[in-house]
């Protein structure tokens, strides 16, 4: 399986290069082009919220049919989203193109771990050196596809879809030549397809009677609506601040690369959600608050990218505060799909958030999207705190949290 390991690791690899150009000048090359800001969030918008109807059904594609052959999809409609964007002069092509991308995304979210799973031997030290490979394929494809993309659009914004197309088909090569695994299906019929589907969301009421979720989760939706417009409008908002080319990019994605690390780093190491989750997330809120309120205020000042960088760190060790609760919560049998529909509320949620983000950066200005976001934050970062400590004073059943 050696050989069929090392394809994993390059279509992983290949795969980021693309995702990552993608995703750190996607909006750069699109204003090239002459589409606004508020086009471009609105059709996002709608690309994510598409994934509400998509998301579920792909990963049972995925174990009906096959996992190679659904990744085959990603490729095809990963490619059909570059073409489109390549065209994108005016708001309907942007629209099928994020469709595309949304497609493209769904089909390989959870597929593609899953048919690395498959593909390891049972021993679970060699299934934790291969995912630790394909990892580290991952991080050094994110970190090559954002300085690369970031230097061919400041030549020219064609040849970011140019590289990325032709990426996508090395992957679409390589995805082909892998052998697949032969799995037993476990869906028979549409009928059945439809029960599988909507059996796992009877068990995702358990969450809600779970004191320390019922405070997070509200928590991280939230974040998901005020932060969906500083998350996506980051890069035109430092190369409007500093007065930068789009080559700057690069430097600023590598930054948040290296940043993610040192955050993933801490929370290995110092185990900050083994316990004191709700102190944590308080603690988290309240610099994610002042960090968007700071950025407004940094504007043109190179002191932002450090307080951007600040951001990053504390938005992203949230991520596991919500995944080590209901990781415990779920049933076994239903947790990859009960995590795949709370997902959905999540991208649902960060949708319309993206909507108003655009709206206010293109009717007011960049600056008050970061305001916004900053005094909202802070707003839920207070009714956070209090929640927390009148449950805690009531019941007594976070005391060993907070």
């Amino acid at each position: 399986m050696k050989v069929a390991f090392n394809k994993f690791y390059l279509f992983n690899f290949f795969y980021h290069v693309a995702y990552s150009a993608l995703a750190a000048l996607l909006i750069v090359a699109l204003k090239k082009n002459r589409v606004t800001i508020i086009d471009f969030t609105l059709a996002e918008s709608i690309g994510w919220a598409s994934s509400l109807i998509l998301e579920v059904p792909s990963g049972l594609l995925a174990d009906y049919f096959g996992r190679k052959k659904t990744i085959i999809i990603t490729c095809l409609f990963e490619l059909l989203a570059i073409v489109f964007y390549f065209f994108s002069h005016s708001f309907v092509i942007v629209l099928l193109g994020e469709l595309s991308f949304a497609i493209s995304e769904c089909c390989m979210s959870g597929t593609f771990n899953a048919w690395l799973f498959s593909s390891a031997n049972k021993d679970t030290s060699d299934t934790r050196t291969k995912v630790s490979r394909n990892g580290n394929a991952c991080l050094i494809g994110n970190l090559a596809g954002g300085v690369i993309g970031a230097l061919l659009t400041s030549v020219w914004q064609g040849w970011l879809w140019i590289f990325c197309f032709f990426v996508v088909l090395i992957c679409l090569v390589i995805c082909i030549s892998m052998p697949d695994i032969k799995i037993e299906k476990k869906i028979s019929s549409f009928k059945e397809g439809v029960i599988e589907m909507f059996r796992p969301l009877k068990s995702m009421k358990k969450i809600f009677s779970n004191k320390p979720a019922i405070i997070m989760l509200p928590e991280m939706w939230l974040l998901g609506f005020f932060l969906a417009g500083p998350n996506s409008l980051w890069q035109t908002f430092f190369l409007e601040s500093l007065g930068k080319t789009a080559s700057f990019i690069s430097i600023m994605w590598c930054i948040i690369q290296l940043v993610q690390i040192v955050a993933n780093l801490c929370i290995e190491k110092l185990k900050l959600f083994t316990k004191k989750y709700i102190l944590i997330s308080i603690i988290s809120l309240l610099m994610i608050s002042l960090t968007m309120f700071g950025l407004s205020k940094t504007y043109g000042n190179y002191i932002g990218i450090l307080i951007f960088a600040i951001f990053i760190f504390f938005n992203y060790i949230q991520g596991p505060i919500l995944g080590t609760y209901t990781a415990e919560l779920f049933e076994e049998k239903d947790r990859a799909t009960c995590f795949s529909v709370m997902s959905l509320i999540g991208s649902v949620i960060s949708a319309f958030g993206l909507a108003v983000g655009g709206y206010i950066g293109d009717t007011y200005s960049l600056i008050n999207v970061y305001k916004f976001a900053g005094i909202a934050i802070f707003i839920v970062f207070i009714l956070h705190s209090c929640f927390s400590l009148l449950i805690s004073l009531k019941n007594g059943a976070l005391k060993n949290e907070i």
